[in-house]
């Protein structure tokens, strides 16, 4: 969510603070999103991980690219963090958009 509305065209970068592993994924119209990692595997190993949310433009649109700070865009200066558990997991991330 970012301002309290769906993140649409968003990546998603989730990278292991214990170990060099890291996902991708990309929000859907709803702001939801899947991470794969390796060659297109959806599973993640459970712990700790920093996490990184960057505005996809669209081409020759930038007028709806959302502006956000480089502590959430930079997978090396983010704040953010989550936590991986074993099985499912539903996480959400809050946002606020810079004016």
């Amino acid at each position: 969510m970012i301002n309290g509305q769906p993140a649409k065209l968003m990546m998603v970068t989730f990278k292991s603070q214990s170990e060099n592993s890291e996902g991708l994924g990309m929000t859907d119209e709803a702001g939801r999103f899947v991470l794969y990692h390796g060659r297109g595997k959806d599973t993640f190993r459970p712990g700790e991980y920093r996490v990184a949310v960057q505005p996809m433009s669209i081409e020759g649109d930038e007028s709806k690219k959302v502006k956000l700070p480089s502590t959430v865009t930079n997978i090396e200066m983010t704040t953010l963090s989550k936590t991986v558990q074993p099985g499912a997991n539903h996480i959400e991330i809050d946002l606020i958009a810079e004016k």
